[in-house]
């Protein structure tokens, strides 16, 4: 966590829908829709709904960061 960081993060999900992502931000008025948003305060949320059972990836990539990738599995 990094409280000054306002990175561009774009968000990847295989296996499920990405529902949105929110920084906190009231000011930003990007639309949560998105795949990507700013971080605020070194912080963002994404939301995802699984679309059944099943393996599930999540990415998050920024220019000048390392991607990152978790693995879950979603249960009925």
């Amino acid at each position: 966590l990094v409280p000054t960081a306002g990175n561009l993060i774009k968000y990847k999900v295989n296996g499920a829908k990405l529902i949105g992502v929110e920084n906190g931000n009231m000011s930003d008025l990007t639309s949560v829709k998105d795949s990507e948003k700013k971080v605020y305060a070194g912080m963002c949320l994404a939301i995802i709904q699984a679309e059944g059972a099943g393996e599930i990836t999540f990415t998050a990539t920024s220019d000048g960061l390392e991607d990152c990738t978790i693995g879950f599995k979603a249960i009925k």
